[in-house]
């Protein structure tokens, strides 16, 4: 499977892949280049909306904006777990500070 990073959608492994690099400069003539993978679709739009300008580069015009998707990773946590060492944590501060407490009334008795 792969994503179309211009339209956001998967396909699975019957459907082909290109990847394409997309140009673009900015006021600055800085230029920004990036890699994407599109599906066949995508492909034929960006030879009718862009220029062509070597072996699958496309430029991209300055005030052209263009969203490029892409599969983010996230951490998944226990919650469970996690208040457990929450509480445990909660209850050695608890037992630390009444300790502390303790010290502190044992030394203004003597």
């Amino acid at each position: 499977m792969f994503l179309c990073q211009l339209d956001g959608k998967l396909f699975n492994d019957n459907y082909k892949s290109l990847i394409i690099t997309l140009e673009q400069s900015n006021l600055q003539n800085i230029k920004k280049e990036i890699e994407v993978e599109v599906c066949t679709n995508c492909y034929g739009l960006c030879n009718i909306k862009y220029t062509l300008l070597a072996n699958n580069n496309y430029l991209v015009e300055p005030k052209e904006k263009i969203k490029i998707y892409r599969i983010s990773s996230t951490t998944f946590e226990n919650k469970n777990l996690k208040d457990i060492e929450k509480s445990e944590k909660q209850n050695i501060n608890e037992i630390l500070t009444i300790m502390k407490k303790n010290i502190r009334k044992n030394s203004k008795k003597s």
